[in-house]
This record gives structure tokens, sequence and C-alpha cells, in this order.
């Protein structure tokens, strides 16, 4: 009979890059990979979280947002549950956004974005907005394909550019460490435990 730490971890998350995400941080701790469900931002995530936590009552559960301008992980997590969480979801908060635990993995980071490793924040959690700094820094870039794909158009009034979401998976896929990024990101090191405590014991407890 298999251990339950093997059983497959359902999933949810805002977007695709924190898909990839997620993934890579199951396949370093050693958490089996259920369905994800890719909602395509805050907003419908929290739409169907009640869906997702009825789930959690029969099997196991992961669900990762981004903090944002929320205050704290803890409040975040009470609005969105209030005391109605089931025991098999688990909730992981990113301080303040996914792009903070990238950069944790600061001489990796570095090397796909072609700026200087002293470039990259030691503490990428006390940044106000994470992707946007990663904005910032691709301008800095040696790099042609992150200088101009991933800062947007002046004139297209998006966040990010054409490339962002392409290059930043292909950038976890390939290069990211989640453990060596968990030494610099409190919040990437608690889900790393937590993912690291299902695939003992099963439990997320």
């Amino acid at each position: 009979m298999a251990h339950r730490g093997h059983e497959p971890v359902s999933f949810a998350v805002e977007g695709i890059v924190d898909q990839a995400v997620v993934l890579k941080l199951f396949e370093a701790s050693g958490v089996a990979s259920g369905t994800p469900y890719v909602c395509d931002g805050i907003g419908n995530l929290r739409q169907r979280l009640d869906g997702f936590n009825a789930g959690a009552h029969y099997s196991p559960w992961f669900v990762l947002c981004d903090l944002d301008r929320h205050d704290c992980a803890p409040g975040l997590r009470s609005r969105l549950f209030g005391t109605m969480q089931a025991e098999r979801m688990e909730l992981r908060v990113a301080v303040r956004a996914v792009e903070a635990w990238l950069m944790a993995d600061r001489r990796d980071f570095a090397s796909f974005l072609g700026v200087r490793v002293k470039r990259i924040p030691r503490e990428p959690e006390r940044i106000a907005d994470p992707k946007q700094a990663v904005v910032d820094l691709a301008r800095e870039s040696t790099r042609r394909v992150i200088r101009e794909g991933l800062p947007p158009s002046e004139a297209g009034g998006r966040r990010v550019g054409p490339a962002y979401t392409d290059e930043v998976i292909r950038y976890v896929r390939q290069r990211w460490s989640p453990a060596r990024a968990r030494a610099g990101s409190p919040s990437l090191a608690r889900a790393f435990e937590r993912c690291e405590t299902f695939s003992r014991r099963g439990t997320w407890s």
C-alpha cells in the first residue's frame, strides 16, 4: 500500500507562472502533483475556493496566492476561509508575490535576467511590488530577449511585456531552485516545509 504522502495533491493558483512554481515546489519536496486549476486571477480563485475547499474534505489540496497589498498572510487566510478551512486544505501565501520567491534564488535569477547579482535584493519579501521590481531590473539586462521582452511598451497599458510569462516560466522550469531560494524567502521556506511534511507523513498538520 502506498504511503499517504504519495497521494496526488490537487492545487489551485492565480496564473500559469504560479502553476510552474507549484509544480517545481512539489517536485523539490517530494509531493505528487494532482490536477492543477489555473484561475486567471485572485478574483476567480476566490469565487472557486468554496468548491476547492469542499474537495479538501476528501483529498489533499494546495492553494497558492499572492499577498499583494494585504496586511499579512494570516489576515488574508482568514478573509478567504473564515473558520471553514477543511483539514486537508493547505493555503500558502507568497509575500508579496511569487516573483519574490523567484528572486530569492539570487545568483540564478541574476544570471537569467542578465544583471549583476548585487542588483537582486537580499530580502525580496520586503519589496512592495516584486513583479514591478523584476520588470525594472529587466530594463538593465545585457540580454536582448529580457531587455525588450519583459518590460511593457509605454503605449501598451500592460504591467509586463509580451515575453514575460514565457521567459519566467522557462526560468522556473530550467533553473529555479526552491531549495536555494527558501533561505531568502520566509514564506517560501514555510511552504517548502509544509510540502516536505506532507511528503513524509501524508498530512498537512
